[in-house]
């Protein structure tokens, strides 16, 4: 059988079954049509609606994953490909735990993933360090959606990443920029004291402490 179109716009599905006399020759062909045109028309909104979805997918400038209810890579796009540096042919079918999650917190991750696949819906798995192809460390923010079907059966869950490796080691920076210097506040041979806008005492390091003879808990709770 196979299909045709007609002119009106119509599908039509074609059978041709034989026609063979008691003397077994071949007489013709009897055809058979069936209207097929809602059906038709319910596939093309279906292809165009997964190819709309695709594109979304395809274009979209953070990392997607679509994984499977038994952990395996259904699907990467391409912002994943660039991040982590794999390809999708070397994702899909992989199953958890994934070459990108580091040797040293891959049974963590394993047990939060477990815990997604547990409890349905939307979850937040916040920041997490992975690891590039080529080894390098880098952080993203991790949300996750649960897809199940009528039965309630998880079919899959899309996992979205947002990058903030710039943003950790932006913070990472200003942490040792701190610490460095907190070091030089409380080891300086000098005198140093902070207010607030009110003149009030807010900070004093050791030297002016040995200096002033007042001890920090007691100049705490003076105003300069």
């Amino acid at each position: 059988h196979d299909e045709m179109e007609l002119k009106s716009g119509k599908f039509l599905e074609r059978y041709a079954n034989p026609v063979v006399g008691k003397d077994g020759k071949y007489y013709g062909r009897i055809w058979t049509f069936r209207d097929i045109t809602e059906r038709k028309q319910a596939e093309n909104t279906l292809r165009q609606a997964n190819e709309f979805n695709r594109s979304i997918l395809e274009k979209a400038p953070n990392p997607i994953i679509i994984q499977n209810s038994d952990t395996s890579i259904r699907y990467v796009n391409p912002a994943v490909e660039k991040l982590t540096g794999y390809n999708s042919a070397e994702l899909i079918g992989f199953k958890a735990p994934y070459p990108y999650w580091p040797k040293e917190t891959a049974q963590k991750q394993l047990h939060q993933l477990e815990e997604i696949l547990a409890k349905g819906g939307n979850n937040i798995l916040g920041e997490v360090s992975l690891r590039k192809k080529g080894g390098e460390t880098f952080w993203v923010g991790v949300t996750t959606t649960n897809v199940t079907n009528k039965a309630n059966w998880l079919e899959y869950f899309v996992s979205m990443w947002v990058d903030i490796t710039e943003l950790k080691k932006a913070e990472e920076a200003l942490v040792r920029s701190e610490a460095w210097h907190r070091s030089v506040f409380e080891t300086a041979m000098d005198g140093f004291l902070s207010t607030n806008m009110k003149g009030k005492i807010i900070e004093v390091n050791d030297a002016f402490c040995r200096m002033s003879g007042y001890s920090s808990a007691e100049l705490l709770i003076m105003s300069v």
